[in-house]
């Protein structure tokens, strides 16, 4: 799973339990033989226990996710209110590609 505001991927790790990653850790990307949609991907990766290990991600978690298009929402503080954050998050990025910052 990807965490948009920390712009990390959660991991099983057999040592800690679980990891969290940059994208730059990612050691080989493979797409599993199967259904197209989802496509799965198994992802190899450095992990911070010193040893790599595999995880399984989906197009949308891998080139989606990224993007914070689809983030959930927050708690305006100023407004009281639940708030949907994908807007504000899409449009941030839009503005760090637009630079030739990409976010992955």
């Amino acid at each position: 799973m990807y965490d948009p505001l920390t712009t990390r991927y959660a991991f099983a790790c057999p040592v800690r339990g679980e990891t969290h990653v940059l994208l730059s850790a990612f050691r080989s990307i493979e797409q599993l033989p199967g259904a197209a949609h989802p496509a799965v991907f198994r992802v190899r990766f450095d992990c911070h226990c010193g040893g790599e290990h595999d995880g399984l991600l989906t197009h949308e978690e891998l080139d989606w996710a990224p993007l914070g298009l689809g983030a959930g929402e927050f708690l305006n503080l100023m407004t009281a209110r639940l708030e949907p954050a994908g807007a504000e998050l899409g449009e941030l990025a839009a503005v760090h590609i637009k630079r030739g910052e990409w976010p992955w």
